[in-house]
């Protein structure tokens, strides 16, 4: 019976250790869209108007979403779509929309997405009659324009800051920022034994405490940086047969 209350008491503590000291950030769909963002990959629906070949200068341009208008940026082969900044709908994906819209039902999304997870979807639309790029649907930080022609495309955001780090012992790590941020997207592994990742302000104030598992697994957490000028990050481990890795994208 003691050996039993005692492994409880050792759970409860390493979830005390692996929860993170602030809830995740959670991104406004109405807000996030606007800025630029490159394509992270594309596939294509059984007919196209559209020829690799045309496609290849859209792949390498950057997708600018800006209050009146939407538009990729060296590319004449997709055409702008202009709206009013009145005419934006954000919504949730319901049940019935989910079986009724057409570019769902036979595009790509219904492969890759249950119906639950569909409906988890943001739908945002550029206006009443949107149409091609001017519907949008957010996975949380990733951007799906569904149907351009019979291609769907899967778009990232441009963070302001790029920083990638890696390292195979405990190490500590200084981030610098201009200006207040709205957050970080952290993506991390270890690979290993388990690691500790602390992330810190400029007054060493905690803003992320975790335990990661030595199994490799990448996972992504998104951290808020309201009145945050630096960022530090410590990695560390009890033993030294460990690799991390590390990627900061602050937005």
């Amino acid at each position: 019976m003691g050996t039993r209350i005692m492994l409880i008491v050792l759970s409860l503590l390493l979830f005390a250790q692996c929860k993170p000291e602030q809830e995740e950030y959670v991104i406004n769909p109405a807000e996030f869209i606007y800025g630029q963002w490159r394509c992270k990959k594309h596939m294509w629906w059984t007919y196209s108007k559209y020829t690799s070949k045309q496609l290849e200068p859209v792949l390498a341009s950057e997708l600018c979403v800006e209050r009146d208008r939407i538009y990729f940026e060296d590319s004449k082969v997709i055409k702008p779509y202009f709206f009013t900044p009145g005419e934006v709908i954000v919504e949730k994906l319901s049940e019935e929309g989910v079986d009724d819209c057409y570019t769902i039902q036979k595009g790509p999304l219904k492969q890759l997405y249950t119906k639950e997870e569909l409906r988890n979807l943001d739908s945002i639309h550029l206006g009443k009659n949107a149409y091609e790029l001017g519907v949008i649907y957010l996975d949380k930080d990733l951007m799906i324009l569904n149907y351009c022609g019979g291609v769907t495309f899967f778009m990232e955001k441009i963070p302001a800051i790029e920083k990638y780090y890696q390292g195979q012992e405990s190490s500590i790590q200084t981030l610098a920022l201009a200006k207040p941020y709205e957050f970080v997207k952290l993506t991390y592994s270890v690979k290993g034994t388990p690691a500790q990742l602390k992330i810190k302000d400029q007054l060493s104030k905690t803003l992320l405490s975790i335990i990661i598992e030595g199994n490799k697994q990448t996972k992504t957490v998104r951290v808020p940086l309201a009145k945050v000028s630096q960022l530090t990050f410590e990695v560390s481990s009890s033993r030294p047969d460990f690799a991390w890795n590390i990627d900061a994208l602050v937005y």
